[in-house]
């Protein structure tokens, strides 16, 4: 089964989360990943993309059955995010060219549902 790191909607307690927990994935832990930094649009997407500092984002860490994980996938890809693999470790990251232009850093480096960018 793929492991899945997760930051934003489908973290627990985010509306997405069904799709983990209905999916019979199985929550492995809270993590952080080095390298990467958060933006979001007045608090509705999460975008993950490179760092150019050496940030960092909180998320989960998810062991996720093959057809779960390939409808996440779909998903994640349909929405323009690129799948990256690290050492057996799945997340998505979303082009930096691609931010929008009002998109907003989260210096903590962990979304939240409720986030404010105001």
């Amino acid at each position: 089964m793929p492991f899945l790191f997760v930051y934003g909607s489908l973290k627990r307690g985010c509306y997405n989360n069904y799709m983990l927990t209905q999916g019979g994935a199985k929550f492995l832990g809270e993590c952080k990943i080095v390298g990467y930094e958060l933006y979001t649009t007045h608090g509705y997407f999460p975008y993950m993309v490179e760092s150019n500092n050496g940030g960092k984002v909180k998320g989960e860490l998810w062991e996720v059955p093959e057809e779960t994980y390939q409808r996440i996938r779909r998903m994640e890809l349909g929405a323009g995010y690129k799948e990256v693999n690290m050492n057996g470790i799945i997340f998505y990251l979303y082009p930096r060219e691609k931010l929008p232009p009002h998109a907003k850093k989260i210096e903590s480096g962990v979304w939240v549902e409720s986030y404010s960018s105001s």
